[in-house]
């Protein structure tokens, strides 16, 4: 497993953006205009709150694994900011994992094919294809 720094998420989740699949082009980018507008200050608010609780990022062999400091973000605020991010996102699959001696929280997004390199390239701040 390749470990990341736990900063190299903060180019994708301060920007919201994400990689989303298009059926019809196979182009994956991100269809911010999926959240309604009154409700990006709530997702844009997860989202740093998500930033903040960032202890570790590690790539998988299907994509990535973000381990949280539930003290930071709270089990439903994780719940909630996965429902947003799954409506601009929709070709990522989300799996929370709970442990809890000792507590923690940790999220696993995994996608199809040029998933991994479009999320490693927002990661780095580099424009995705």
């Amino acid at each position: 497993m390749r470990h990341l720094l736990p900063l190299s998420v903060v180019a994708l989740l301060a920007g919201g953006h994400a990689p989303a699949a298009s059926a019809q082009t196979g182009v994956l980018a991100c269809d911010r205009n999926a959240i309604p507008k009154e409700e990006r200050p709530r997702y844009q608010e997860l989202s740093g709150k998500l930033m903040k609780s960032v202890l570790g990022l590690e790539e998988t062999a299907a994509g990535f694994r973000l381990r949280l400091n539930p003290e930071r973000l709270p089990l439903r605020d994780v719940a909630e900011w996965i429902d947003y991010e799954s409506r601009c996102c929709p070709f990522f699959s989300y799996r929370v994992d709970i442990s809890n001696k000792p507590r923690a929280v940790a999220v696993e997004l995994s996608g199809p094919p040029g998933a991994k390199e479009v999320f490693r390239q927002a990661m780095q701040g580099q424009p995705s294809r």
